[in-house]
């Protein structure tokens, strides 16, 4: 397993986490209130004192695998964490997207490269990249 490193937000601290938000490289960066590294894929996480950070994907899943991160409405394990993950990559991948008729899956092209991604998880993890995508 990975040695985990502690930031600024520490791991004797709980928190839950509000919302996680894939909006990919094309849009307005932020810095990571844990590691201070600029992040497009962001999750806003509370502690229980009520106070709200914005932090990166990388650094959720840091607090999650020390043991941090309370269940919630959005990561109740470590799969819902897997699939945001991967829809994050999904739409970093994507220079054109499209979806079917039945609304299965978005499906992305580059460079001639295809690849696929349930359309419940864009939904849920990227509702912006999928309004943008032509039907």
């Amino acid at each position: 397993m990975k040695k985990l490193i502690e930031r600024k937000l520490p791991f004797s601290k709980k928190y839950s986490v509000l919302d996680i938000s894939i909006t990919g490289m094309d849009t307005d960066w932020s810095g990571c209130d844990n590691c201070g590294r600029p992040i497009a894929n962001k999750a806003v996480i509370m502690d229980t004192e009520g106070k709200q950070f914005v932090i990166g994907l990388d650094c959720l899943k840091t607090l999650f695998d020390a043991q941090s991160i309370e269940k919630s409405s959005y990561l109740k394990s470590a799969d819902e964490y897997q699939d945001a993950s991967r829809v994050a990559t999904f739409v970093g991948f994507a220079q054109d997207a499209q979806t079917n008729q039945d609304w299965l899956a978005v499906t992305a092209t580059k460079n001639g490269k295809t690849k696929e991604c349930p359309t419940v998880l864009v939904k849920r993890y990227a509702p912006e990249f999928l309004s943008a995508v032509p039907a």
